[in-house]
């Protein structure tokens, strides 16, 4: 390190003596910082005499992105280890996970706050679950994420008179784990038949009960594309999080004021009430 550092200077100069003069006034400033072997992590090293004035080395090799002198100690960081959050943005905080120690410092990463900035806000922000407020498709594509639903003719989630009829439709997205628990009671609605414990979605056995969901809930009526209205053959099809969004460079068909069904990034010819895919 010492003969970079004296080549750094330009000069083979004794620390503390000028070639001049032979000293330099007053006394040497503090250590001075040049980048260190780690990324975040600084070296120490003495300022030197050049010139009749105190120096660092060449501003070349100075470590202007040092965080800490403590070079290799990347496991050693100061204090408690600090609880973190993902931030879901606006003050509210998701599901909590351990700080990483680098260069002496505690960092929680890109996506990530310490949780005593989540405090001050949580209480405005209601849950935190990342699954509150999707929209139906746009649930069942979010990781531990499942749709629930309720009967429009008899309400639990939001009681009310009842009719004499079975209609399960989307009302909110929620936590696999609250939609599949049973003690305590996980709330209102249902989750689909495949959910709790998990299975393959089926609707095989499903009946279509109007123009856009059918008897089994997390099914949806399907009718192929270019098909004159009213006369065209329907069946019952599984919602899944890529029912809505097409990757393949082809033109959609025609489905009028429907939407196009996808299912591996591609269109499958059919179609599906838009409802399915937005709020």
């Amino acid at each position: 390190m010492g003969a970079l550092l004296l080549a750094a200077c330009g000069t083979s100069h004794t620390p503390g003596t000028d070639a001049s003069t032979g000293s330099c006034s007053g006394t040497p400033p503090g250590p001075c910082a040049v980048a260190g072997r780690e990324l975040g992590c600084c070296e120490r090293v003495e300022a030197r005499c050049v010139d009749g004035a105190w120096s660092c080395p060449d501003p070349a090799t100075m470590g202007w992105a040092c965080e800490s002198y403590s070079c290799g100690s990347t496991g050693t960081c100061p204090g408690p280890e600090p609880r973190c959050r993902t931030n879901l943005g606006g003050g509210c905080c998701g599901e909590a996970f351990a700080a990483g120690c680098s260069g002496g410092f505690w960092n929680c990463g890109f996506g990530g706050v310490e949780e005593s900035f989540c405090t001050a806000f949580e209480p405005m922000c209601g849950s935190t679950s990342v699954c509150e407020g999707l929209w139906w498709v746009e649930c069942l594509g979010a990781s531990g994420c499942t749709a629930v639903y309720d009967d429009a003719c008899c309400s639990s989630c939001d009681p009310g008179p009842c009719a004499d009829c079975w209609h399960p439709a989307f009302h909110h997205c929620a936590d696999e784990g609250t939609a599949c628990a049973d003690d305590p009671p996980a709330g209102c609605g249902f989750p689909a038949p495949w959910i709790c414990p998990p299975a393959a979605p089926s609707c095989a056995m499903a009946t279509p009960i109007d123009d856009v969901v059918c008897d089994v809930a997390g099914c949806v009526v399907r009718v192929p594309a270019n098909c004159p209205s009213g006369g065209c053959p329907v069946e019952c099809v599984p919602v899944h999080g890529g029912m809505c969004n097409a990757t393949c460079m082809l033109m959609p068909p025609d489905c009028g004021a429907r939407v196009p069904e996808v299912e591996a990034g591609c269109y499958t010819g059919y179609c599906i009430d838009a409802s399915v895919c937005g709020g």
